[in-house]
């Protein structure tokens, strides 16, 4: 199975982005949590199928959109955010579809290195 992270923005300052081991690391990890917490979350639904939105730690929570494609969406906030579903729809219907999906320029299933992109969800993420 090939996992490659399309588009990562980190505002805490917290990863060296010159130390693409770092980079790597953080993703295999949040990538292998998501994988294990829906796996866990699948065997104690009641409901087939429901999907797994977040959790929450005392010191973050992850928020995740998955779309049927397989593409993933996931947001990590201070505990105390409400449900950022919503806001994680508006961002791929208002942001990645036009600026990602429709641009010719951008390969699919590749890393996003559209400065647009990266301008918008910065603003989306800072003032929603």
């Amino acid at each position: 199975m090939n996992i490659t992270c399309l588009f990562h923005l980190d505002f805490t300052g917290t990863i060296n982005f010159e130390k693409t081991t770092d980079v790597h690391s953080r993703q295999k990890l949040i990538f292998g949590l998501i994988w294990s917490l829906k796996s866990f979350s699948q065997m104690l639904s009641v409901k087939p199928l429901q999907n797994f939105r977040n959790y929450s730690t005392s010191k973050y929570k992850l928020h995740i959109y998955e779309l049927p494609t397989g593409l993933k969406l996931i947001l990590i906030t201070t505990p105390s955010k409400p449900d950022q579903l919503e806001k994680l729809q508006q961002l791929f219907q208002q942001l990645y579809v036009p600026l990602v999906s429709r641009n010719m320029f951008c390969q699919p299933n590749s890393k996003i290195h559209c400065k647009v992109f990266t301008e918008k969800v910065t603003e989306f993420l800072v003032n929603t």
